[in-house]
């Protein structure tokens, strides 16, 4: 692709996170959005600009959807000095230079911005907050938490794998230590017989459902801290204060 006026590649993906190599052996992350929305980005041969990401905000309210790519906009010029549709060669508004203002300075000034034109006061916080969350999130993280979407716990997994590691892993306590290996081994068999070919999970999806599932488990550790575990009381443990030796046995 070309970005930022040279040839580039992509490394790597980590979720909304592109690692690119250029052509002098250099490297740099960025979010997928903010670098398929930057001025003058183009995937070579191919002719398309600009493109925001299919499926993006496809589950999220047209309303809300809108909010975040407002928020978007606001985020880049704070990161970066310009909107993403700044045109090519174009200069950060003062306020918002990186190289002469500060992130906090920056904030401060989007906060006060932002107060101005929402019509009610905007803190730093907040600025710091969202920012922070697009950083992490890109635009995703501009979208309202109780609109966007939730990932199950099984992602893409069907719940018939689910259910066959569940019961698998709570007949573990008493039994002894296996390896992930064995349980997939078990779980692709029973699915395989009971549903298909097409159920089977593929391992590195199986790895990470397991990983997910046998947090404070020990399913895979020691059968003697299984064994406490389940034996522990289900109520918690109070705290009971005492005066004088024997008075608590």
């Amino acid at each position: 692709m070309r970005f930022d006026g040279t040839v580039q590649t992509v490394a790597g993906l980590s979720g909304m996170l592109v690692r690119l190599a250029d052509e002098a052996g250099g490297t740099s992350t960025m979010h997928l959005p903010t670098l398929m929305m930057s001025p003058g980005f183009e995937v070579l041969g191919s002719g398309s600009r600009r493109v925001m990401p299919t499926g993006l905000l496809d589950h999220v309210p047209p309303g809300q959807a809108e909010e975040a790519l407002w928020w978007h906009r606001h985020m880049v010029e704070l990161r970066t000095g310009l909107l993403p549709d700044a045109p090519q060669g174009a200069l950060p508004r003062p306020e918002y230079d990186p190289a002469t203002r500060t992130l906090a300075e920056r904030e401060a000034s989007k906060a006060a911005e932002l107060s101005v034109e929402l019509g009610r006061p905007v803190s730093a916080h907040t600025m710091r907050w969202r920012r922070r969350r697009h950083q992490e999130r890109g635009i995703a993280g501009m979208v309202d938490g109780r609109h966007a979407p939730r990932r199950p716990v099984h992602g893409k997994l069907r719940p018939e794998v689910v259910d066959e590691l569940q019961q698998l892993m709570s007949q573990a306590t008493g039994g002894s230590t296996r390896t992930v290996s064995y349980y997939f081994e078990r779980v692709s068999k029973t699915v395989k017989d009971k549903y298909g070919q097409e159920a089977v999970p593929k391992r590195s999806a199986f790895y990470r459902l397991f990983q997910r599932l046998e947090r404070g488990r020990h399913t895979t550790g020691s059968a003697r801290t299984r064994r406490s575990l389940a034996n522990q009381p289900e109520g918690v443990f109070d705290q009971v204060t005492v005066c004088r030796p024997g008075e608590l046995m």
